[in-house]
């Protein structure tokens, strides 16, 4: 992996991260993998089950840009991997929502999520780096470190 190569494959998850945040439906469409990965394309959110495929991950996309949810999304201990034509990103991810259209949600809060995150891309036949597999999990707590060795936490 060259720096080169990390540097694009960071670039590629800082525009899927900048359009979520805007609700840039465009942009996250022209992201996402097509082709041959286009069947097998995933999303999975917290609490959410697996949305499978490009027609219905654009559908999804498509009614969370409609829903005018304030989304900022603060992302920490970025490292991208790249083999060849496919690349991960692997980050934390610090989500703020719960504001409507500018006004606060029925609630009147905003929540705070911390989530750890994997990003797959795929490189496509102009060199452009697509996203396939996006996976979040929350993480609730810290968790406990007694007993894991360096970098396992």
């Amino acid at each position: 992996m060259t720096d080169s190569e990390a540097a694009a494959v960071i670039a590629a998850n800082e525009v899927f991260y900048t359009s979520i945040e805007k609700r840039d439906l465009a942009a996250l469409t022209a992201l996402l993998a097509d082709g041959p990965y286009a069947d097998s394309a995933v999303m999975v959110h917290p609490a959410r089950f697996p949305v499978v495929g490009r027609e219905k991950i654009e559908k999804w996309w498509r009614a969370f840009a409609e829903s005018g949810q304030f989304t900022q999304i603060f992302l920490t201990d970025v490292e991208a991997r790249v083999s060849r034509d496919v690349a991960s990103v692997s980050c934390s991810e610090g989500v703020l929502v719960g504001l409507q259209n500018g006004t606060p949600s029925a609630s009147g809060k905003l929540t705070y999520r911390r989530c750890v995150t994997t990003n797959i891309f795929v490189r496509d036949t102009s060199g452009a780096w697509r996203l396939w597999i996006h996976h979040a999990s929350q993480v609730h707590e810290r968790q406990p470190t007694a007993g894991l060795r360096a970098g396992e936490q």
